[in-house]
């Protein structure tokens, strides 16, 4: 099927500093599945529109120069350093990012940790600093919430997602989602 082809994204991350298995290669070649349409008010239709990084970049990367390119660029940096770190879990963006909208001024993000995060997080500073709302804001000018899988379980009257998915006139509407 056409939309079934093999995309990839350039990371930030320096080859020569970060040593690949076959595995991990092969992992990196990954078969994408399109986005659904815009809605005519330039977002997504609702639901959580799961994606690869690769089409990430192609759908919303811009081009060369524009803000949305430099966003994607800072993105794909916090990308590279949460997984440099071994942080896993799942990335939720919303906002004008993964809209239509010409010149976005950050990216809007939740990211939840997969079990076995909270320990990564206790043992490792610089792995924290990446959850940081204020480091991400300085550094990525990007708006961070992180949660747990095992918060949400605990306490989902806190942890709620569901804060993303609606526009701010209180239309429902798809948030972007990729796995770390």
């Amino acid at each position: 099927m056409a939309n079934n082809r093999r995309r990839f994204c350039l990371s930030t991350f320096p080859a020569n500093k970060f040593e690949r298995s076959k595995q991990q290669w092969r992992n990196d070649i990954i078969f994408a599945m399109t986005l659904p349409d815009f809605r005519d008010d330039g977002w997504l239709p609702e639901g959580h529109h799961a994606i690869t990084w690769d089409e990430l970049c192609l759908t919303f990367g811009g081009e060369p120069g524009t803000p949305r390119r430099q966003i994607v660029e800072r993105l794909l940096l916090w990308r590279d350093r949460a997984q440099s770190h071994r942080l896993p879990g799942r990335l939720l963006l919303d906002g004008s990012f993964i809209s239509t909208k010409a010149a976005p001024g950050d990216f809007d993000a939740i990211f939840i940790g997969a079990e076995g995060v909270e320990e990564i997080l206790v043992q490792n500073p610089e792995a924290r600093l990446l959850l940081s709302y204020q480091v991400c804001k300085e550094l990525y000018s990007a708006d961070l919430l992180f949660f747990s899988e095992a918060a949400l379980r605990k306490f989902p009257e806190f942890c709620r997602l569901d804060g993303f998915d609606f526009s701010k006139d209180k239309k429902p509407k798809g948030l972007v989602e990729l796995k770390l």
